[in-house]
């Protein structure tokens, strides 16, 4: 039996050979079981012991060190061919090209969003230390050629690199956009078909061993994966940022974006994406080698304390992952123009025009409350009579109204004066429906069942509608058959609609 050792965390530290299949499996509990005799009786000292004994007779191959994570930009060479650090003025311009997509679309929230999550994809590791409900994801559903092109050029500008090399003996490829989609007649993709690590053996006679290699503090696109798909590929995305297009759902908390948010793109910013990808992936590389275990726990920190104070009577509390990974995004972009700003890759006044623009999308300031105006202000029956008699019909001055009529009353002459005359139940109707549709107005009023008697008294003390003799209510024959006495109307002088 051989045995092989991979020195990396996420995968399974030893697997078995087979030599008539020549595959590689891992060394599962199961299989120590069907080997050990007894093991699955023994404690768990007992079983770190019999696992040493069984190594030792199987004979175990060392693979060496895997690496767990992999560099997202390709390397910057001088005029030799040698690798150097790209000078200042190109981190600035691949800085200021990431910056812009913020107002790539004309939702900014998408824009900022977008490079939040390219900033959280590459501290991921350090920010899920810190806050393991923490994954930075973007979901979008739109079936618009244009968003997709704008996706794949802003991963791209991300993560330009897509084969690597270890020592000689491992070999890494993998893909930054993760294209699910198949005919129907094709078999399914898997995690495997964009990602693999091909690690050589240092034994003759033995295969290399090939496993998916895990997106870590990285980026991806993952494009028409349905929800099983995205189950099977979770443990090797969960540490990476993901843009989600047109896929099923997931167990991550992510944040979606609507696909409205997405209409309209700016087309200079993203063929600056497509020009300059390779000066962002070093500007994002550069962010990526800045992270430290104390500026993510600040980031994190700062996120929770933006939701104010804990009331001490409460024993825990647990914070909504939505509204968190808002927050974290938020925090992410200060702390990625703090950076830019301390290495002198934005001036200040640069670096507060970027703060504000971010503090309106995530942080703006709140509104200031208007008073609330109610439906018995003489003020917005005014107002509101003065709205109607501009869009509705009425009743010419020599027309005659009829019982039956739509029209909103009629101009009628009384003693000289020239008024608005509306039946009293059409006028009801039609200022409580006015009124309702406006979102700042109270119309508590209208719960009372004696509002109209009620408003009509304010309004005839404020003189907006004809005084009657006694009372409150006027009346008036607007029919033209001679029932003055029953006929309740609401009559409106001419000069005050007109403001007069």
């Amino acid at each position: 039996m051989t045995i092989l050792h991979i020195n990396n965390r996420f995968y399974s530290p030893y697997y078995t050979y087979n030599s008539e299949s020549k595959t590689y499996t891992p060394l599962t509990e199961q299989h120590l079981i069907g080997t050990i005799p007894g093991f699955r009786d023994l404690n768990e000292a007992a079983r770190k012991k019999a696992l040493s004994r069984y190594l030792k007779s199987a004979g175990v191959v060392s693979c060496g060190r895997v690496p767990e994570k992999v560099p997202n930009c390709k390397p910057c060479l001088d005029e030799f061919g040698s690798e150097c650090s790209p000078p200042a003025a190109v981190f600035r311009e691949g800085a200021l090209t990431l910056l812009s997509v913020g107002s790539l679309f004309q939702n900014p929230e998408a824009g900022w969003d977008l490079v939040a999550t390219l900033l959280g994809g590459t501290w991921c590791s350090a920010l899920r230390a810190v806050e393991p409900d923490y994954h930075p994801v973007l979901s979008i559903n739109s079936t618009a050629p244009l968003v997709e092109d704008c996706l794949r050029a802003i991963v791209r500008a991300a993560v330009n690199c897509k084969k690597w090399r270890h020592k000689r003996r491992a070999h890494i490829r993998r893909k930054a956009v993760l294209d699910f989609r198949t005919s129907s007649l094709a078999i399914p993709h898997r995690i495997q078909d964009f990602t693999s690590l091909k690690l050589r053996v240092r034994q003759e006679g033995l295969k290399p061993i090939r496993l998916p290699y895990p997106y870590t503090d990285s980026v991806a696109l993952v494009v028409g994966a349905s929800s099983a798909q995205l189950r099977d590929s979770i443990p090797y995305l969960e540490h990476s940022g993901l843009i989600l297009l047109n896929c099923g759902s997931c167990d991550l908390h992510g944040h979606r974006i609507s696909s409205s948010a997405l209409q309209a793109c700016d087309p200079s910013i993203l063929e600056a994406l497509r020009s300059h990808r390779d000066i962002v992936a070093w500007a994002l590389d550069g962010w990526t080698w800045s992270c430290k275990k104390h500026r993510a726990r600040r980031i994190i920190q700062a996120a929770k304390a933006s939701f104010g104070p804990v009331d001490s009577r409460y024993i825990s509390v647990v914070l909504d992952p939505k509204k968190l990974n808002r927050a974290i995004r938020y925090q992410l972009l200060l702390a990625f123009l703090d950076t830019l700003e301390e290495c002198d890759l934005l001036t200040s006044d640069e670096a507060a025009d970027y703060r504000k623009a971010v503090k309106d999308v995530y942080d703006p300031d709140p509104v200031p409350e208007l008073p609330v105006r109610h439906a018995e202000d003489s003020a917005v029956f005014l107002e509101t009579m003065r709205h109607l008699s501009k869009s509705t019909s009425i009743t010419e001055l020599d027309e005659p109204y009829r019982e039956s009529d739509k029209h909103l009353g009629a101009w009628r002459k009384i003693s000289g004066v020239l008024y608005w005359v509306i039946p009293e139940a059409k006028w009801a109707t039609a200022y409580r429906k006015a009124l309702r549709a406006l979102p700042d107005v109270d119309t508590a009023f209208f719960s009372q069942k004696s509002w109209i008697r009620d408003l009509q008294r304010i309004l005839v003390d404020e003189e907006f509608i004809k005084k009657p003799s006694s009372g409150a209510r006027y009346r008036f024959d607007l029919y033209g058959t001679g029932k003055r006495d029953s006929t309740y109307v609401i009559a409106i002088p001419a000069d005050v609609l007109r403001g007069s």
